[in-house]
């Protein structure tokens, strides 16, 4: 059986931390991984970084083997180490990005300031001003599409000893570097930089569940400029993985999971469970930290029809709490 490196407990109290801040990841969104001897530790599929002291949430990859076959198949089952504890796990489906940089350390993010700036050229320049040396990666499908982004990009070709930075547009930040430590304060510093407004109270409050028809933002959350960037479309995969291919409206017959009402407040359409509440409340504070004249974008039609189908995303889903 492969024994479990002592860095591992590292890397989970790192991942709990980070999955605990639901302004950088929600429900089973983002990831993390760690190389170490030929072996990649990536955040299981459908799993939550939070939940990284109470079970087994990594899975051990054989780098060798992953990376001559990520950007081939995505069924990389193959690959995994064998007789490792928590062996009904699936890697994540950001395995081939993990892979293919060589940086020690790599996490990705939904964090709420840098989905917010991946949404408009505009946003995207007021981040550059600050971190010149910031790849922008355009949207891609997870996965295979993503890693062939990337690597398009040069940033594979970065020095895994400094710290990298890939701007993904309408799906957040990947931070890579030598540290877990270095990672962390880049991702802290990207947010200290792009959150000019602070979070929303819930009325639900953190970890609840929304029934349907019931308020889950009080009224005057939700302002004339977030309200025109919200019903534009889904503005992130999880969005339209989990909330559908009109996550918020305004009318009560445009049958969106989520209604912005006359007075500012969101009401939700149809149950909510914790992950999609979690999706919604950040999409909010997305939405708030745009600025006025910024060209907001949502994914395509066909970027929705892509993911919502997908057997890695059906999984995912299935899998959430």
């Amino acid at each position: 059986m492969t024994s479990l490196p002592s860095e591992l407990r590292d890397l989970a109290l790192a991942a709990a931390e980070i999955g605990g801040d639901v302004r950088l990841v929600q429900g089973a969104g983002g990831n993390l991984s760690m190389k170490l001897d030929g072996t990649m530790w990536i955040k299981a599929s459908g799993t939550r970084l939070a939940q990284a002291r109470e079970r087994q949430i990594f899975v051990p990859m054989d780098l060798r083997l992953t990376r001559a076959d990520v950007l081939v198949t995505e069924s990389l089952t193959a690959c995994i180490q064998p007789d490792f504890p928590g062996s009904d796990l699936r890697p994540s489906i950001e395995t081939a990005l993990h892979a293919l940089l060589e940086h020690k350390f790599v996490v990705h993010v939904h964090s709420v300031g840098a989905i917010a700036s991946g949404l408009s050229e505009q946003g995207i320049a007021r981040l550059l001003s600050h971190l010149p040396g910031l790849f922008v990666i355009p949207y891609a499908k997870p996965g295979i599409e993503l890693a062939r982004a990337v690597v398009a990009s040069g940033a594979g070709e970065v020095d895994p000893h400094s710290v990298l930075i890939l701007l993904l547009r309408n799906h957040g930040v990947v931070v890579g570097g030598p540290t877990i430590e270095s990672v962390r304060a880049t991702i802290d510093r990207i947010e200290d930089l792009t959150v000019v407004k602070p979070p929303l109270p819930a009325v639900t409050g953190n970890g609840a569940r929304a029934t349907k028809g019931g308020r889950i933002l009080a009224a005057g959350s939700v302002g004339p400029a977030d309200r025109a960037v919200l019903v534009r479309g889904p503005l992130t995969p999880d969005s339209a993985v989990f909330l559908g291919p009109h996550p918020f409206g305004t009318e009560p017959g445009s049958q969106p999971g989520l209604r912005i009402d006359d007075d500012g407040g969101v009401t939700a359409m149809t149950d909510l469970g914790a992950d999609e509440l979690e999706i919604c409340l950040s999409l909010v504070d997305v939405a708030r930290q745009t600025l006025p004249g910024d060209d907001t974008t949502s994914l395509l039609a066909s970027d929705v029809s892509a993911l919502v189908d997908w057997e890695a995303e059906l999984w995912r889903k299935k899998m959430k709490r």
